[in-house]
């Protein structure tokens, strides 16, 4: 690999665009102090991913953009590209040439690009990471990182061998590690909190849970007792229901047989009048009928005139298509005898045509044989005369040479002949070998590029997912952290829930497990907006502490508990016996009155079930915007309705006002209900998102372990594929060098061959005779085949003249076939003509043959005697109707005198049965209620309640009251602890889980951390061992003498150690480096620089300057051994030193020909050792 080419524009002192072609070898760059030389050094650096401003020397990284000059304006974008040849695949990329750009902008924006296609910055310092190449790397050496070595301390140069050892991949891998230990560390704290705070909570909810177990097996025995209870008061309505029953059945029966009675009679009326109505429709339709077979009549007698005279045109029109017909049929037979004769016609002229074909082609094929035969042999013989005489002359200039030197060259040829035969077969062996190797070769490296891909595939997948598992891990416990705060507040004012009502109500509410029937205070359902609270809460005062109850019962037993335990009072509202309170109408000149918002009523949402409450509650209540609007409305209303006002001021009924604020706030009970309510919402939504959380946390962990496995997996796999590679490659190195030596001793053998070949080769000599009897022998042929060619031109005339014959008359054929094949397309369309006329003929003959059977004037007379019998039927039946409508009339009105006897009687019996249904409802209605607290409060289903036994426990109501006792002494009890304690130990053994994850999590990082640890220690006391050994040769090299050896500062702890340069110049003691000369430590540290290119050479090196404090000696000691490496290694030398620019392979000089504005000029150097002298 190599650099070839640099392209800067607008970067620092370069402000046009400049080129720069570099060469293998060493290329100088020259210039003056200031004329910006350096600046090609930084830019190489910048696009390398460089981002310290300073290291570029400026204050910001906008400094490298063209500043502007006396006669150029600044310009807005710095931009650089490297051009490498990276055809030895030196950089694990798929480019044989490979081109990195970075651009930076005024406005700050920055590009980077390879190959033209925009980049990250990640993506360049990944790409050329632990190649030697990058920003950091020794392939950049400027003077400053001479300065560098020998004022750096012991400890800060341990980078040098850190950078050599590749050891910076492991170091920024072991931080982020550790930032992710201190990530997960504080995921642990997280939990642990959370984990403490449900560890704390559990003792509680489980004393919690066994009172509310307890509880709820008490209260189910209780209700299993009024449910007895409400049994026997159902079985004892439902008897009196029954014997109601009976009676009215009887009554209905007796009416029941009157009403069928009266239906019957009711149903002979409507029949007898049905008919007579029918018998009215009958006698009509008669007429009708009757009417119409006169007409029927009058137009037969028309139709027998008309078809007389259809009859005779159509007898007329047959006998003409008849004719035409016959006429038809002679046509098609002339014209089928036409076609069968033109067809005879065209078979026997194809015959012919094929005949004369046939005699064509024999006689074509006469005249090739002829043609082919003569000429061919006559140019044989001819061939064959001039090789005999050409043979003739060739055998009379040969001689015999010595056989002696004959056979010796023939061996020796032998010899080398089978040497090589044995050689090219092990050639082909090892080519075959080779082959089979290369191809295995590429198999693993393609193998080993797909392990490397699909490896950083997995790996960029398992950051993301653990990036994924972290972000969701944090917000889960965020989110965990809010359920449980708002648990608490809801718990506290679940608590509280009664505090601000009245010490009855709270009471009530309190101890409500132990009553049946109460649904709670009106508080708590009244659901409205926010802007109206006030005014409901002001029109409705001390009634939104009235409690709902089923029955007035209930609300009795409350009572008397109330009183007996002096637990304050309380007003009830029974849902069974409160009614609906008239609402006085709402005129339309109070609806538009401004500030009218509506009735409280319209404003509240209520239960359906209790809407007789709602409308009780706030009935002729109207909410108003303000006191002025509430006034108006109130004096429109006659001052029958109560007006409130949002902000809580009453005009009350009869026009008096009640208004203003205390200076203590009271407490509001709709917005302490509301509260609530929003608590409970947020608790769902923080329960659902913190399960789905879970959900998720449990996803991306496993899919983290699948991918971890999955990356050991394909990391032990390349191993196996990189041991296998390094084989194949010793093996292909071994069959390299097997096939060179072969090569090199068949070069031998062919150059030994060549010499023998060239010696003279011993031929025999052709007798003369024999020669001159061949050459006689053929000149005779030639001539008896010259005279046989003359006859076969002559029958060769003959059969041409035949042949022109032959095709005459076959085209006289061709045209006669055309002729009557068009013949016969006309004749086939004539025929295909008349045929269709022929069947059109024939069908319009049918049709009318068909109207003639039709139009019969026969069948016309049948039909008028058939319609003057039915005429004269029709008139008999006509009559006997009319006499039997007569008789319908009088049944009529003896029907209708019955109906009425009969309407009488079914009065008096319905007056008896309503006084029994009253009563009867009365009773039914005491047994739905009863029915309905079985069904809705002890859901019993109506087939149920018909299956219950009659037994009854007479001493139900006191086990009633001992089980009222002892739910009252529980107390207040939380039913939901026994869910709520399920779920917070769910989730306390998640968090237990997550903390053995997290553990987990922290002692791999740590191992993992432990592991790059040996591998950076193995990798740099290697390094340093190799770097060592290399240093104090180099180190000879430069001094042409002395020694130099590096020295560990803590040898026990390789992670930490620095390390000592010590040099001993010849002639002198062992020193540290700090004790040597100045020339003597930038040549050390120069020679520590080289012993690294040693051990790790990069494909090209900058040096910038290195060698400015050496003396001419040693500065030529430097260019000497660059010269060394420039076989191996590119270097690109900037400096202003003589000595080196004489080993230079490539100049270029840097001027400032503009101020402030730089430009490259180049030069081609002789190399050759004279000129350097």
């Amino acid at each position: 690999m190599q650099l070839k080419t640099i392209k800067l524009s607008g970067f620092k002192s370069f402000a046009e665009k400049t080129k720069i072609e570099l060469q293998p070898g060493a290329t100088i760059i020259v210039g003056p102090n200031g004329s910006g030389k350096s600046n090609i050094t930084e830019a190489v650096r910048w696009v390398l991913g460089e981002q310290s401003a300073k290291t570029l020397r400026g204050q910001k990284m906008g400094d490298v953009i063209f500043s502007g000059a006396q006669q150029k304006a600044a310009m807005n974008l710095a931009q650089v590209s490297l051009l490498f040849d990276n055809s030895d695949h030196y950089l694990d990329v798929p480019y044989s040439e490979l081109e990195v750009t970075r651009k930076l902008f005024r406005n700050g924006e920055s590009w980077y690009g390879i190959n033209g296609q925009e980049c990250r910055l990640k993506d360049i310092t990944s790409l050329f990471m632990d190649s030697g190449i990058g920003a950091d790397g020794f392939s950049i050496i400027s003077q400053g990182n001479v300065e560098e070595v020998f004022n750096s301390t012991a400890e800060s140069r341990r980078s040098i061998v850190e950078t050599v050892a590749g050891i910076f991949q492991y170091k920024q891998q072991k931080k982020t590690a550790e930032t992710k230990i201190v990530k997960v560390e504080d995921n642990l704290s997280r939990v642990n909190d959370i984990s403490f705070e449900l560890s704390a909570r559990l003792p509680a909810l489980a004393k919690q849970k066994d009172v509310a177990l307890d509880y709820l097996d008490q209260k189910k025995k209780l209700n299993e007792l009024k449910e007895q209870r409400e049994l026997s008061n159902w079985r004892k309505v439902t008897a009196d229901v029954l014997e109601l029953e009976n009676q009215i059945q009887n009554l209905q029966d007796t009416k029941e047989k009157f009403n069928q009675s009266l239906t019957d009679s009711q149903q002979q009326l409507v029949a007898t009048k049905l008919t007579a109505t029918n018998q009215q429709q009958l006698i009509a339709e008669q007429t009708d009928k009757l009417q119409q077979l006169t007409q029927a009549e009058n137009e037969l007698h028309s139709a027998i005139k008309l078809t007389q005279q259809e009859n005779r045109f159509q007898q007329q029109t047959k006998l003409d298509l008849e004719q035409r017909l016959t006429s038809t049929n002679q046509q098609l037979q002339d014209l089928t005898a036409k076609l069968e004769n033109i067809r005879y016609q065209l078979t026997d002229n194809q015959q012919q045509q094929h005949d004369y074909q046939q005699r064509s082609r024999n006689v074509s094929e006469k005249l090739n044989d002829l043609e082919s035969n003569g000429s061919h042999k006559l140019a044989q013989l001819q061939v064959q005369y001039v090789e005999l005489i050409q043979k003739q002359s060739s055998a009379t200039e040969q001689r015999v040479k010595h056989q002696q030197a004959s056979e010796q060259r023939e061996q020796k040829l032998k010899e080398l002949n089978q040497q090589n035969k044995d050689l090219k077969l092990e050639q082909t062996n090892l080519i075959e070998q080779r082959q089979q190797l290369t191809d295995r070769l590429a198999i693993l490296r393609k193998q080993q590029e797909q392990l490397q891909q699909q490896q950083a595939e997995q790996s960029k997948i398992q950051q993301q997912l653990t990036q994924q598992y972290s972000q969701l891990q944090t917000s889960w416990l965020s989110q965990l952290r809010k359920l449980e705060t708002i648990k608490g507040q809801l718990e506290y004012q679940q608590q509280n829930e009664y505090q601000p009502f009245y010490q009855g109500v709270a009471n009530v509410m309190n101890q409500q497990a132990q009553f049946s029937g109460v649904f709670g205070p009106v508080a708590d359902f009244i659901k409205t907006d926010n802007r109206y609270t006030i005014a409901i809460e002001t029109a409705l005062g001390g009634r939104l502490q009235n409690i709902l109850v089923d029955t007035d019962q209930t609300a009795k037993e409350i009572v008397e508990w109330l009183t007996n335990s002096k637990s304050g009072r309380v007003t009830f509202l029974p849902v069974s016996e409160i009614k609906a309170v008239t609402h006085r109408k709402i005129t339309s000149d109070i609806r538009e009155v401004p500030g009218f918002l509506g009735s409280a009523e319209e404003l509240v949402d209520f239960p359906s079930e209790f809407k007789a409450i709602k409308a009780y509650l706030f009935a002729n209540i109207l909410i108003s915007s303000d006191l002025t609007a509430a006034i108006r409305i109130s004096k429109l209303g006659h001052q029958r309705f109560k007006v409130v006002s949002l902000d809580g001021q009453v005009v009350n009924l009869g026009g008096s006002i009640t208004g203003g604020k205390s200076a203590r706030g009271k407490t509001q009970l709709l917005t302490t209900k509301s509260k609530v309510q929003r608590l409970r919402q947020e608790v769902e939504r923080y329960t659902k998102s913190v399960t789905e959380e879970e959900a998720d946390v449990k996803s991306v962990q496993q899919q983290l372990e699948a991918v971890k496995q999955t990356i050991v997996e394909k990391h032990r796999i390349e191993l196996q594929v990189q041991q296998e590679l390094k084989t194949v490659e010793q093996q292909l190195i071994r069959n390299r060098e097997a096939t060179d030596k072969i090569i090199s001793l068949l070069t031998q053998n062919n150059e030994q061959q060549a010499q023998y070949e060239q010696m003279p080769q011993v031929t025999d000599q052709l007798d003369p005779k024999q020669l001159q009897m061949e050459i006689t022998n053929v000149q005779q042929q030639l001539i008896a085949q010259e005279q046989q060619n003359e006859q076969t031109a002559k029958r060769k005339t003959e059969l041409s003249e035949k042949l022109a014959t032959i095709q005459q008359t076959t085209n006289q054929l061709q045209a006669q076939a055309k002729y009557l094949t068009a013949n016969e397309q006309e004749t086939q369309e004539s025929l295909a003509k008349s045929q269709e006329d022929q069947l059109q003929i024939q069908q319009q003959i049918k049709k009318l043959q068909a109207d003639l059977e039709i139009t019969n004037e026969t069948e016309i007379q049948q039909k008028l005697q058939t319609i003057l019998t039915k005429k004269q039927t029709t008139t008999g039946l006509q009559q006997q109707l009319t006499n039997e409508q007569e008789q319908l009339s009088l049944r009529v009105e003896n029907l209708s005198e019955q109906v009425n006897q009969l309407k009488v009687e079914l009065t008096k019996l319905d007056s008896r049965l309503t006084l029994l249904l009253d009563k009867y409802e009365s009773k039914q209605k005491l047994k739905q209620d009863s029915q309905q607290i079985l069904v809705e409060r002890f859901n019993y289903q109506l087939s149920d309640l018909k299956k219950v036994s009659q037994a009854q426990d007479n001493n139900v109501d006191n086990q009633i009251k001992l089980l009222e006792k002892g739910l009252e002494e529980l107390g207040p009890v939380n039913v939901n602890a026994i869910e709520e304690y399920q779920q917070v130990t769910e989730r306390n053994q998640f968090l237990t889980d997550q903390k053995a994850d997290l553990t987990n999590s922290i002692q791999e990082l740590k191992d993992t951390i432990a592991i790059m640890d040996q591998e950076s220690t193995n990798r740099f006391l290697n390094t340093f061992d190799q770097l060592a050994q290399s240093f104090e040769k180099v180190f000879q090299q430069l001094f042409g003498g002395g020694k130099a050896k590096l020295e560990l500062t803590d040898p026990k702890h390789p992670l930490t150690t620095g390390i000592e340069i010590m040099a001993m110049p010849p002639g002198k003691k062992y020193r540290a480096l700090s004790l040597l000369s100045g020339g003597e430590r930038t040549l050390t540290a120069i020679a520590l620089l080289f012993a690294i290119l040693a051990i790790k050479p990069v494909p090209f090196v900058i040096l910038d300057e290195a060698e400015a404090a050496l003396d001419p000696v040693n500065v030529d000691r430097f260019a000497r051994y660059i010269q060394q490496f420039a076989s191996k290694t590119q270097f690109i030398v900037v400096t202003h030193r003589k000595e080196t620019m004489v080993y230079g392979d490539q100049l270029y000089g840097v001027t400032m020909q503009e101020s402030g504005v730089s430009k490259v000029v180049s030069v081609a150097l002789q190399t050759d050792d004279e000129v350097r002298k």
